[in-house]
């Protein structure tokens, strides 16, 4: 008797085991097939298949599953796109199945291999089309499982700007954490590496931790060649936040990485400027006007640092007691002259803008100090004049 038990069991088990080997087969006629595409039939049968102890290691089983999930993906018809939500995963995760149960013959092996490289290129193609068509979590989602596809060991191909594609599509989507991740990724195989520090940092702001901000660009600038650009965003940050000694920090080393750059000198005379050094601010505008004479920013400025200068001796000659009259000569004829030199620099501008309205007002306000001399009392007459002209014309 436990010998009829016994091989009523085994015959149990063959039929068993056949059954599955039928719903393979039966899912390769009815999705696979050249002219097949009863898709539903054939998903039914080969996810029975995978999740039966009999062929759930069998690599023939989970290749076809992920050439039925492929197709599914690929089908025109509009009722295949209600068989699953995500049927490019499920074909990659089914192409890896079948090459981790891979037997000695590997006969699937290539042909997994070549349809993963595929559906990453399918995946990739899908994100550029959602996020044109502004679904950008979904072209997110997309993104990412090219990646994964691209970092699988299988495969170990990446299209480089996938992982800056999934930063962006997860940043539009508000899914920050994800964006930062992804940009980080593409920062580390160098694709645009300068783009993708600057999002981490404006994330960072946007979300009010300036810290973070900070130490973003720092670490990044420390590690970075091509630095510049992040440079100057730290530099305007500081700019903005009055912390004028980081700023000109910064600054000083993009004047080493470009030592002719005009603009750096005129921000770092700004920069003395509002930190009250009018001396180190002079000598960094003239250093502008070195490397281009007719640099219409730096003459005005100097022009304004004269003006200040001079309206300083005036505010002080004007604080002195009456008693005081030798002190408030002295400080009267101090003004005069720093007018004098900050006409001579608004007159380049003029020279060079002969319509800027806001220079020529500056210009009558320097005049108007210095009318008691006749030469100056016609330059003031000659640019009431031309502000008049301006003004009707406008």
């Amino acid at each position: 008797m436990k010998k009829i038990l016994l091989s009523v069991f085994v015959s149990l088990g063959v039929i068993s085991a056949f059954a599955q080997s039928r719903n393979v087969i039966s899912a390769y006629n009815y999705g696979i097939k050249p002219g097949q595409t009863q898709y539903d039939k054939a998903q039914k049968f080969i996810d029975e298949a995978v999740e039966h102890p009999e062929t759930k290691t069998n690599d023939k089983a989970w290749f076809y599953r992920g050439l039925i999930y492929q197709n599914i993906f690929q089908s025109k018809n509009p009722e295949h796109k209600n068989l699953h939500p995500n049927p490019l995963n499920e074909a990659f995760y089914s192409y890896k199945r079948s090459l981790e149960y891979r037997d000695k013959k590997e006969k699937f092996v290539k042909d997994a291999i070549r349809n993963l490289k595929f559906i990453q290129n399918l995946a990739f193609n899908e994100g550029i089309r959602m996020f044109e068509a502004h679904d950008y979590e979904k072209a997110a989602n997309y993104f990412a499982l090219s990646a994964e596809i691209g970092e699988y060991h299988e495969v170990g191909e990446l299209e480089k700007a996938v992982y800056f594609n999934a930063a962006l599509s997860y940043e539009k989507a508000g899914k920050l954490d994800e964006a930062i991740k992804y940009y980080n990724k593409s920062a580390e195989i160098k694709y645009e590496p300068v783009a993708c520090i600057r999002k981490i940092a404006e994330i960072y702001l946007n979300q009010g931790d300036a810290e973070k901000y900070v130490t973003t660009l720092k670490d990044a600038i420390s590690k970075m060649e091509d630095n510049q650009v992040l440079m100057l965003l730290l530099i305007d940050h500081y700019s903005k936040d009055q912390q004028f000694d980081q700023a000109l920090e910064y600054l000083n080393k993009a004047i080493e990485l470009e030592p002719n750059n005009k603009v750096y000198y005129f921000a770092k005379g700004t920069f003395y400027d509002q930190k009250g050094e009018s001396d180190k601010a002079f000598e960094a505008y003239n250093k502008a006007l070195e490397i281009d004479s007719v640099y219409f920013d730096a003459l005005f400025n100097l022009g304004v640092l004269f003006f200040n200068r001079g309206a300083d001796f005036n505010n002080k000659a004007n604080e002195l007691p009456l008693n005081k009259e030798k002190e408030y000569e002295e400080l009267r004829s101090k003004a005069m002259g720093e007018f004098v030199k900050a006409s001579t620099y608004f007159e380049k501008c003029i020279e060079l803008n002969p319509k800027d309205l806001y220079t020529l007002k500056q210009l009558r306000l320097i005049y108007f100090q210095l009318r008691t001399k006749q030469e100056y009392a016609e330059k003031l007459k000659s640019i009431d004049q031309k502000i008049s002209e301006i003004e009707s014309q406008q």
